[in-house]
């Protein structure tokens, strides 16, 4: 169930970035499938089972870029009001140390300058004090890895 977790918290922050500050109503077909599983003898298996098809979806669309800033608040508040239920809250990213952020700056000098040596060997280094690296549209990115 761990990987399980790490995919719907990496869902979740996905979606906190792109809706940003954007305010919607909840979207209603994750809340009304998840509603009515657990109201056939509180079935917990069939409401995560919708939960993590939710996440597959969303996953999905997030990486086909088919997700606006609205829809993403609108699915947050969907999560929000299943995650009552659940009370896992919701995963906040946590910022690297400077001295993490400053190698991250250089791996993408090192990148510009097509030193691509540096920049793996750089990488390397995150890694081995457990953060990795993940190139995204608006930029590169470093997360803790799992333990």
């Amino acid at each position: 169930m761990g990987d399980a977790l790490g995919r719907l918290d990496e869902c979740l922050l996905k979606l906190q970035e792109l809706a940003c500050d954007t305010n919607a109503a909840p979207a209603q077909k994750l809340v009304t499938e998840f509603t009515a599983a657990l109201d056939e003898d509180l079935n917990i298996s069939a409401a995560w089972g919708i939960v993590f098809d939710w996440v597959r979806d969303t996953n999905k669309q997030l990486a086909g870029g088919q997700i606006s800033a609205a829809q993403a608040a609108a699915e947050l508040d969907a999560w929000r009001k299943i995650d009552s239920v659940f009370g896992l809250g919701s995963k906040t990213e946590q910022s690297a140390p400077r001295e993490l952020l400053a190698l991250l700056d250089q791996r993408q000098a090192a990148r510009k300058t097509k030193d691509f040596k540096r920049a793996d060997a750089i990488r390397d280094e995150l890694k081995a004090k457990g953060w990795g690296i993940e190139d995204t549209p608006k930029g590169p990115k470093v997360k803790q890895s799992a333990a």
